[in-house]
C-alpha cells in the first residue's frame, strides 16, 4: 500500500472571546463582527489545505507461546512464560508447526480508532492473515493512537512450520471506510 496524498477543502471562523481593541476603554462594550475565512479546491478565494498520509507499516511483531494475565500479552517484550517473544527477523516470523501462541502486532500510521469495552474495533473490523491465508483471531487491540495500534491476535493450529512470510494485518476502521494494509 502507498501513502496518501490529496487535497480538502477547509473553513476557519473565530468563534472565542475577543479583547477589547489596546487602543480602547477595557471595560467599554464592543459589537465583533464574526470572521471568516475558506479555502477551496480550485477556488480564487485561496489555496487548498495538502497533506500526505504515509502508509501503514508494521513496526514491530513478537510471538508467545504464553501470555501475561491482564491487559497484554507482552510486559517490557517478555512473555508470560519469562522468555523474550520471538521477533520478526528479515520479513519472516517464526512460528511453530502446531500454531498456537499469541501475536503481538505493533502497526504504525493505521486509522486511529474507537475500541469497545473488549479491546474491538467499535463500529468496523479487523484482520490478521499470516503466511498462506490462515486467519488469526484478533483477541484485542491494546491500544490505539494517533501514532501506533497494538493488537494482540491468536495464531491458528494450521500455521505453517519455520518462516511465516506474506502476512497482512488489515483494518477496516468503519462500514464506509476503505480498508487500510500493513504488511510483514
Amino acid at each position: 500500500t502507498s501513502g496518501q496524498a490529496g487535497g480538502v477543502d477547509v473553513a476557519v471562523t473565530f468563534t472565542g472571546k475577543a479583547e477589547a481593541p489596546i487602543y480602547l476603554s477595557p471595560t467599554g462594550t464592543y459589537v465583533r463582527e464574526t470572521k471568516s475565512a475558506t479555502a477551496l479546491s480550485g477556488s480564487s478565494v485561496g489555496p487548498t489545505f495538502s497533506y500526505y498520509r504515509p502508509a501503514p507499516t508494521v513496526a514491530f511483531v513478537a510471538w508467545c507461546p504464553a501470555c501475561h494475565e491482564g491487559t497484554q500479552c507482552m510486559v517490557s517484550r517478555e512473555c508470560g512464560s519469562g522468555e523474550a517473544g520471538t521477533r520478526l527477523v528479515g520479513g519472516a516470523l517464526g512460528v511453530p508447526k502446531a500454531g498456537g501462541g499469541t501475536l503481538t502486532i505493533v502497526v504504525s500510521d493505521f486509522t486511529q480508532v474507537t475500541l469497545t469495552t473488549d479491546g474491538q474495533v467499535s463500529g468496523g473490523s479487523i484482520r490478521v492473515t499470516v503466511g498462506d491465508g490462515n486467519i488469526a483471531t484478533v483477541n484485542r487491540i491494546v491500544s490505539s493512537d494517533s501514532t501506533f495500534m497494538v493488537l494482540e491476535a491468536s495464531v491458528p493450529g494450521s500455521a505453517t512450520a519455520g518462516a511465516v512470510s506474506d502476512s497482512v494485518v488489515e483494518l477496516t476502521p468503519s462500514s464506509t471506510a476503505p480498508a487500510e494494509t500493513a504488511s510483514f
